[in-house]
């Protein structure tokens, strides 16, 4: 894929919408296994997901925010974080910290790292991203759906009342597994639910270093 996209003329006006899909996913998918092969398998995924301090491998760990601390890998190399903390920046001045870490950079370092130690909550996250990318690029026209359902399982994500289970309360209402589940992919949807509900395609874009029209956004 990277050698087709490599022969793609992005800034082209003419450059189909496809392949800036291609280009924006194409290191999206095998994030996406964790929780393909653990859904496959009949493995429970939250309990991971919810673990701050899961580190298979070592490459991250959450001793600091900062990325060249304490770290082998720096986070600030993932080619989402610009997008996270383009969006850390937005909801901070919205009054809704990322992470409360102090500063929107602080935030958008914190998160990325909580995202990058734990391989179960990067593929929750990417799963979304897929298909925001997805509705934005390829076909919208199950897009309400997915949300309807989404809904059910993370109520937070629209603001809708549905029936309460027991997410709502375990382990406790402050910390619960909807309210953890629905932070975790808030970069994502805040675009869909906020002030800025519609700009997640040009602020990706921007963020992503895609060539296009140049959008001013209000911030």
């Amino acid at each position: 894929m990277n050698q087709i996209l490599q022969k793609i003329d992005l800034s082209n006006k003419k450059t189909h919408e496809k392949y800036k899909y291609l280009y924006l996913v194409k290191e999206s998918f095998l994030e996406l296994a964790f929780i393909r092969n653990a859904s496959a398998h009949g493995n429970p995924l939250i309990p991971i997901i919810l673990d701050n301090n899961f580190n298979a491998n070592y490459l991250y760990e959450m001793a600091s925010a900062f990325p060249s601390w304490n770290s082998k890998e720096s986070v600030e190399k993932w080619e989402l974080f610009n997008f996270i903390r383009f969006t850390a920046r937005s909801l901070y001045k919205q009054g809704i910290p990322l992470v409360d870490a102090g500063s929107p950079q602080l935030s958008a370092l914190v998160f990325t790292k909580s995202l990058l130690i734990n391989p179960a909550k990067r593929s929750f996250f990417m799963f979304f991203y897929v298909m925001l990318c997805t509705f934005e690029y390829i076909d919208s026209n199950n897009e309400e759906e997915f949300w309807n359902e989404s809904t059910f399982f993370i109520d937070s994500i629209v603001g809708e009342e549905v029936t309460r289970n027991y997410f709502d309360e375990f382990p406790n209402k402050e910390y619960s597994v909807k309210k953890t589940l629905a932070r975790i992919i808030l970069p994502l949807i805040s675009y869909r639910t906020f002030e800025h509900g519609g700009m997640f395609k040009p602020i990706l874009e921007a963020s992503m270093n895609i060539p296009s029209i140049k959008y001013f956004v209000e911030m």
